[in-house]
């Protein structure tokens, strides 16, 4: 909802900073910012005692922190690392500020955005507490194809999976292995391509 100048403005107003691969995505003002994905890709990582949980995969015109650069806590709950050579663009939380009051259908937008994002949450609850392995590996699929391109970077090891989705190593791999027999997913070393779409979602939802 922004014009090419506002664009062009608020880049060259706001920080951008590149991470090589594997470096942690930090800056002085990153804790209380919208980092926007500019190129490359990260990964979001949740500490759960000792072990580190893939929560997101995030490439180029990905977004991150929508939800916290409003928020008055200090700590964060995840950490973001490069995958590849990643370029982040920092926007403070005074120029989101000043973009949501100056611009009534960019407000709008993060709004309807942030209410997204809840159902997603919402959706993600019952997926995790009371789905199938099926069901949730498919849901974890699609949660982490944000680009939509149909090639999802899996980033863990199989054991490591099955602790993210609460869930037994034999059955996540009877789970894999159902979705790869009906062909609605092709499952490598280190990624999973999506054959049929549509078919997944109706298996996240079920």
């Amino acid at each position: 909802m922004l014009t090419d100048r506002e664009i062009l403005t608020l880049a060259d107003e706001s920080e951008i900073s590149v991470f090589s691969a594997g470096r942690k995505i930090a800056s002085e003002i990153c804790e209380n910012s919208v980092k926007v994905v500019i190129g490359g890709s990260v990964s979001v990582i949740k500490k759960n005692g000792k072990k580190n949980l893939l929560m997101r995969i995030v490439g180029s015109g990905g977004i991150l922190g929508v939800a916290s650069v409003f928020t008055e806590k200090k700590e964060n709950i995840s950490c973001i690392y490069a995958i590849k050579e990643a370029t982040i663009l920092f926007i403070t939380h005074e120029k989101m500020q000043h973009l949501i009051l100056k611009n009534k259908n960019f407000a709008e937008k993060y709004i309807r955005l942030l209410t997204s994002k809840i159902h997603f949450l919402n959706h993600r609850v019952k997926a995790y507490t009371s789905g199938s392995a099926e069901t949730r590996l498919a849901f974890h699929i699609l949660s982490l194809d944000e680009s939509r391109n149909g090639c999802v970077e899996v980033g863990v090891s199989k054991t490591d999976l099955a602790d993210m989705l609460d869930i037994g190593r034999a059955s996540l791999y009877r789970a894999l292995d159902a979705l790869t027999e009906k062909k609605i997913i092709e499952y490598r070393k280190t990624e999973i391509i999506i054959l049929d779409r549509e078919n997944l979602k109706k298996i996240s939802e079920a």
